[in-house]
């Protein structure tokens, strides 16, 4: 039983990072007509983040195996929640 919490914890830890990638497609129609940015610019932050992605895979093998799977799961899931957070607090202020 104790496997399948510690797997079902990692699994929507994964799925929050998935779905914290995907935010730009969400707002980029409207990004695009904020900012005045091309299509060209806003798929640029994409490709960005995809080798931001790629380049932490090394790093983030060798925090594991310092500090264990639990401590860089809360860790990166309290990062990734105050990444939303900027990311909602930045968008509401840009709308007042």
């Amino acid at each position: 039983m104790r496997a399948w919490v510690v797997w079902s914890v990692g699994l929507l830890a994964y799925m929050v990072a998935v779905l914290d990638r995907t935010t730009l497609g969400v707002s980029g129609l409207e990004a695009a007509g904020r900012f005045g940015a091309s299509p060209g610019v806003l798929s640029s932050f994409v490709v960005l983040q995809v080798v931001v992605y790629a380049g932490a895979q090394v790093p983030a093998g060798v925090l594991l195996d310092k500090f264990g799977s639990k401590t860089l799961i809360v860790s990166g899931a309290a990062l990734m929640a105050a990444g939303q957070l900027t990311h909602a607090r930045s968008s509401a202020s840009v709308t007042r």
